[in-house]
């Protein structure tokens, strides 16, 4: 028997673009055949670069993600090249008509990955209905693991071909969810006349892929189909592929036909069936509204422009995790707060900070707006635990009242690994370094609802949609800077309020000795008022850089020593203090509220699919999170089953 290298024509010639699993699979099966002239990833983009400086490339295989694959295939039968896409061709089926209209106008072929076609079982499966109608469809796949492909693209898609292969093109509904979760689906439709049952399982630690169908003509015994296990005897990857570059041995047009197929059916189910949401921000409450819909059953996909998440004002931060004493003079503040404590704890107790064995409060003597009696009234009207105390680090002619509160911080390392864990464990696609907008210049995932949570840039982002969504902040070029503080200090957080003082906060289990600074007056280097931030040229490479070293911030541009001076007005030896480096951000709030120094979340719906969260304390962002959810689910009219699923909750 010839080899597949022999059998395949000693003209083709691949180029492959994207690396990820399954591009390294299609690199070696290429690499078999022999056919296989260049690779690459991100580096090699754009394509039609790669294409000039090999002319003889024919053929450009597309293993990327499913939202690149309409651009880079274009792209490649622009430059006269067949094209071979790893399933889903494209995220519509408006796109994927169009790659086949472009194909067809250039003489070109154009194939969808559709490997289960190859599989002797199918071809059976073909042969044992050739006889009758198919009357009923079940069709099951359990495996263990997450994905960040949404389940309907990732495991359904290979369903829907298949079933186009023995039922035809598709007229698809009645459809019914039964379940679903970050841990599966089920749900059935009417395909055509013909009742189809789907059921997905990630939690099964044993691989069950089994297909099984009823047709008149076999007595009401079911034929099963059983793609659990791969047969020693059979490669249909390497099958499928070899037939394609062969063209004579592959049927193009059947497989355009099951593709179209297959996606005009996802198209219909994708609505009822696995809801999309795009999340535009990777800070906490980003974060937390992906992990949170994606728990409940939405597949979603997170842009983040920097990096890594968690990068801005979620980093450049006190890390106090608010309970309410910070906020006298605003209830509405103070009771989000300490009912934000449950719910965050429960998502992120894992990154709160073991080393803080004390939190105090304390009230100056003189400047501040709220009294000492004022003080512990509002403790007791919040239902705020407090007890009066002393600490000798405090100059006690300079306060009226000290108390120690219930209170926590979190470390920012510890809640960014906790944020990931979740983030994989609910398979949510992240996007980093991605620079997306609402106005189609940057190319979004389809889908039904998007989140915008990106604080100071919010505007920037909603305005370019509509300039409705527009509003104005108070936004705050603010310094935190790190001082590594004596040994006396450890284990200790203490809050000097309420007006133009100061707070020394613990960042760190790993190093005790490392203290962030915060004070009202001195660490805002400029303040505006407007739609947008201003931030000085001096401060452009300094913002959201994390601690910035002492050696990168240019010499006299630190508050530091300020605030420093100011803090050593209450406390007692900070003369030893050491300044290591500052954090820079923008401190987004509302306008016009100093009287109250009101920091709400609030999660704003603004048209049917775009909701915005402006976020004030970090410890509200799971309860934003799960309103956003609710409100969500409650519009497909779910709400109930899903509350009613044990499995499931954030």
């Amino acid at each position: 028997m010839p080899s597949h290298s022999e059998n395949t024509s000693a003209q083709t010639c691949v180029g492959l673009v994207g690396l990820g699993r399954w591009g390294k699979v299609l690199q070696k099966k290429l690499e078999t055949i022999g056919v296989l002239a260049w690779k690459g990833g991100r580096e090699i983009l754009p394509i039609c670069d790669k294409i000039k400086e090999d002319q003889r490339v024919n053929w450009i295989f597309v293993a990327t993600s499913a939202a690149s694959h309409f651009e880079l295939c274009k792209e490649a039968l622009y430059q006269d090249r067949n094209v071979f896409v790893e399933k889903p061709c494209t995220t519509s089926l408006e796109e994927t008509k169009a790659l086949f209209q472009i194909a067809d106008e250039r003489g070109l072929s154009l194939f969808v990955d559709t490997v289960f076609l190859w599989r002797s079982e199918w071809k059976d499966l073909k042969l044992k209905i050739r006889q009758g109608n198919v009357t009923h469809v079940s069709l099951t796949w359990a495996k263990y693991g997450q994905s960040d492909e949404a389940i309907l693209d990732r495991l359904t898609y290979h369903h829907l071909y298949l079933l186009a292969d023995i039922l035809g093109e598709a007229t698809v509904g009645d459809v019914q969810v039964q379940h679903r979760g970050s841990n599966g689906l089920t749900f059935s439709c009417i395909w055509n006349h013909v009742p189809v049952n789907f059921r997905y399982d990630l939690t099964s630690k044993t691989t069950i892929h089994t297909i099984d169908v009823e047709t008149n003509s076999c007595g009401g015994n079911k034929i099963r189909v059983d793609f659990s296990s791969n047969s020693p005897h059979e490669d249909p990857l390497l099958s499928m592929l070899d037939d394609v570059l062969r063209k004579e041995h592959a049927d193009f047009t059947k497989n355009r036909q099951v593709v179209l197929a297959a996606e005009s059916a996802r198209e219909t189910l994708t609505p009822h069936v696995e809801l999309r949401v795009n999340v535009i921000g990777g800070g906490i409450f980003g974060v937390t509204a992906a992990w949170v819909l994606a728990e409940a059953g939405f597949a979603v996909n997170l842009f983040e422009s920097k990096a890594d998440i968690l990068m801005c004002a979620s980093e450049v931060n006190q890390r106090r995790l608010h309970r309410g004493y910070h906020y006298p003079r605003s209830d509405d503040t103070a009771e989000s707060s300490r009912d934000g404590q449950e719910s965050f704890k429960q998502a992120y107790g894992t990154s709160l900070l073991k080393c803080v064995q004390k939190h105090y409060y304390c009230i100056a003597k003189e400047g501040s707006k709220t009294s000492a009696k004022q003080m512990t009234d509002f403790c007791e009207r919040l239902r705020l635990p407090y007890a009066k105390s002393e600490i000798p680090l405090i100059r006690p002619e300079k306060v009226d009242l000290v108390i120690e509160a219930s209170e926590d911080l979190w470390d920012h390392e510890k809640l960014r690994a906790e944020c990931w864990n979740k983030l994989k464990r609910f398979g949510v696609k992240v996007h980093l370094n991605s620079e997306v907008a609402l106005d189609g210049r940057q190319r979004l995932p389809p889908a039904q609802h998007t989140i915008v949570a990106c604080y100071a840039a919010n505007n920037a982002l909603l305005g370019k949609k509509s300039t409705v969504w527009v509003k104005e902040y108070q936004y705050e070029l603010c310094e935190k800077p790190v001082f590594r503080l004596p040994k006396e200090y450890h284990g200790m957080s203490c809050v000097v309020m309420d007006g133009p003082f100061m707070c020394i906060d613990p960042i760190s289990d790993a190093d005790p000795s490392l203290f962030v600074m915060g004070n009202v007056v001195h660490a805002i280097h400029s303040t505006n008022v407007g739609e947008e931030p201003f931030l000085p040229d001096t401060f452009k490479a300094l913002l959201n850089q994390g601690v910035v070293p002492l050696d990168r911030i240019p010499q006299g541009l630190s508050r530091a020593p300020v605030m420093l001076d100011s803090a050593s007005q209450f406390f007692i030896g900070l003369d030893e203090a050491q300044h290591v480096g500052s954090m820079f951000t923008f401190r987004t709030v509302l306008p016009r509220r100093d009287h109250d120094d009101a920091r709400p979340s609030i999660a704003t719906e603004l048209s049917d699919d775009i909701t915005s969260i402006f976020s004030g304390k970090i410890v509200s962002c799971v309860d934003v999170a799960i309103n956003i959810r609710d409100r969500l689910l409650s519009k497909k009219k779910i709400l109930r089953d899903f509350r009613q699923n044990p499995e499931n909750g954030a």
